[in-house]
């Protein structure tokens, strides 16, 4: 829908991904349900604290900060190393 939100009038093709970003991506893409769990504490202000606890209730996310797993990092990049295993939960691999 865009990267800048909420106005979402620019695309940044050349942009890196957040993982709050990431995580609205593949919510679309499954569409996953919505849950009324939070499951990170550093994602209050994030627009896409719904995409990222939709993530975590299917499995797909853990947090960022092993073994504690109670932050998600929002605004942080993903490599592709994390995008991998994100997907390869999602399908179950």
């Amino acid at each position: 829908v865009g990267c800048n939100p909420p106005d979402n009038t620019q695309y940044c093709p050349d942009g890196s991904v957040t993982r709050g970003q990431m995580a609205a991506f593949i919510a679309r893409a499954w569409d996953l349900p919505a849950t009324d769990t939070d499951y990170f504490d550093d994602d209050s202000d994030s627009i896409f604290e719904g995409a990222i606890n939709r993530l975590a209730e299917a499995g797909i996310t853990v947090g960022c900060n092993p073994p504690d797993s109670d932050s998600v990092c929002p605004t942080g990049t993903v490599a592709r190393a994390q995008m991998a295993t994100f997907l390869a939960r999602g399908f179950g691999w």
